[in-house]
């Protein structure tokens, strides 16, 4: 197949480099809460389940999920240091069962389980709060508010109707991330994680083949058939989600950065290349489609390209985020606040845009019609900024449940797994719940993630709405 004509471009460099212990639990259930909530012994055994997920205990927590019950509103908090990162449990209204423990952790952080009142949601009943939190899995860890959580206020024990949906045992809410595929950039290398088994990898594929990968490795996107696609400097690469073989090798590019698939097969490659930026759709052979090859020379330093539901792309391009279409058109732009490499823009469902600021290592969401910034997220200043030591902000994904998660990258060539925090997780509000401290000896430094709890992997994955989703156009 003869090269085409994207031509030669040194891949642009990054800004100057400076870049259990064991428990004992026991349950007790009140026979006559467990009638009058209308439980039978499964249900209630499994919800006891998730209840002792939150054992008594004091000390510094924050609150992590709240979600809704027809039995009133239910949050969980659960805090206490521990190792590496937190998790949000499904939600709890009502007092179901009483939980006794004996432990010895340093802390175990306080919570309320609930609060009366009436809302739609997955809680069984209102009513009663339950119990103060905390735990001693390994994988969990939170700070925040001082002491170890307010009581439960308000309600009756039935707390109104019965909710609509069922807390039961392995339930999970979106979020608190367990299976990841990382872009690690550092080490040029892709890694899937099982967050229950934080210091091994399911499996690593390194990506740093000079004749066949070039010198930068930086996008992901899930294109079904089980295959995670990676782009690479002279193209992009299809791994098997399963077991990371390597499927596909498209090698006969230059300068590229950022890659698409879309539903009738194509893919778009973003790279920096013919004094510009250069977007070109491949057919499902991976031929060039000449009508769709587009430069726009007043543009340089690509990092991500995301589509949008107008049939437009969002660039990402040195301290910009630009708007463009195949008609080499801009259509909009914007000059991002505290921009510095400014590495991925998303358009959300509320038509507001979501980027990364890079060297800014914040989040921002901004309203496109007025550029205004109606949210910032993370940050330099944020709390617990000296723990995360936020360098530069990069890929993001939205989850289901509207939180953030977002790599936070340490800097180029291996070596800086030891450095910071580099996956994160906030809420909408821009709270951080969650985060993953990294293994040194598995990671360098993370330039995107995929969540994949939740998702189909047979199916072809966009972010073309916001949510990360399966997509047929």
């Amino acid at each position: 197949m003869a090269t085409p004509s994207i031509s030669t471009l040194a891949n642009t460099p990054h800004h100057q480099q400076a870049l259990r212990p064991k428990t004992l639990i026991r349950i007790k259930f009140d026979p006559a809460q467990v009638r009058i909530l209308g439980l039978g012994w499964v249900r209630a055994k499994a919800t006891a389940a998730v209840v002792v997920l939150g054992a008594c205990g004091t000390s510094p927590g924050t609150s992590s999920v709240q979600g809704n019950g027809n039995g009133g509103q239910a949050q969980v908090a659960f805090g206490g240091q521990t190792q590496v990162g937190t998790r949000e449990i499904p939600n709890l209204g009502g007092q179901l069962a009483t939980a006794l423990t004996t432990t010895s952790t340093p802390a175990l952080g306080g919570t309320t389980f609930g609060a009366g009142g009436t809302a739609k949601g997955s809680a069984e009943a209102g009513g009663e709060g339950g119990h103060g939190g905390g735990t001693t899995q390994t994988w969990l860890s939170a700070t925040g508010v001082p002491s170890g959580g307010a009581s439960a206020t308000g309600g009756t024990l039935a707390g109104g109707t019965s909710g609509e949906g069922t807390a039961t045992a392995g339930t999970s809410v979106v979020g608190n991330p367990q299976r990841v595929l990382l872009s690690d950039e550092g080490n040029r290398c892709v890694t899937l994680m099982d967050l229950k088994s934080p210091n091994s990898a399911v499996w690593r594929r390194t990506l740093n083949d000079p004749t066949k990968h070039g010198d930068s490795m930086r996008d992901l996107q899930l294109v079904g058939n089980d295959r995670v696609a990676v782009s690479v400097a002279k193209g992009y690469v299809e791994l098997d989600i399963k077991t990371g073989e390597v499927k596909k090798e498209v090698s006969v590019f230059d300068g590229v950065e950022t890659l698409r698939r879309l539903p009738n097969g194509n893919t778009i490659l973003g790279a920096n290349a013919n004094g510009g930026v250069t977007l070109q759709e491949l057919d499902s052979r991976d031929a060039p489609i000449v009508a769709h090859k587009v430069t726009f020379t007043n543009y340089t330093q690509l990092r991500l390209m995301r589509r949008t539901p107008q049939g437009t792309f969002l660039i990402a391009v040195g301290s910009k985020l630009a708007e463009v279409n195949w008609d080499k058109q801009s259509l909009w732009e914007m000059a991002i606040l505290g921009g510095d490499w400014v590495f991925q823009g998303l358009r959300l469902a509320d038509n507001t845009i979501a980027v990364t600021s890079g060297y800014g290592a914040a989040i921002q969401v901004i309203d496109p019609v007025t550029k205004k910034i109606l949210k910032t997220i993370g940050g330099k200043s944020q709390p617990d900024a000296t723990t995360i030591v936020p360098n530069f902000y990069a890929g993001f994904q939205v989850l289901a449940n509207g939180h953030f998660t977002v790599t936070n990258w340490e800097g180029h060539g291996g070596g800086n797994g030891s450095k910071g925090v580099q996956l994160l997780e906030y809420d909408e509000a821009g709270v951080l719940v969650w985060k993953w401290k990294q293994e040194p000896s598995l990671v360098s430094s993370l330039h995107q993630a995929i969540v994949l709890d939740g998702l189909d992997t047979t199916k072809l994955h966009d972010d073309v709405n916001g949510v990360l989703s399966p997509v047929t156009q």
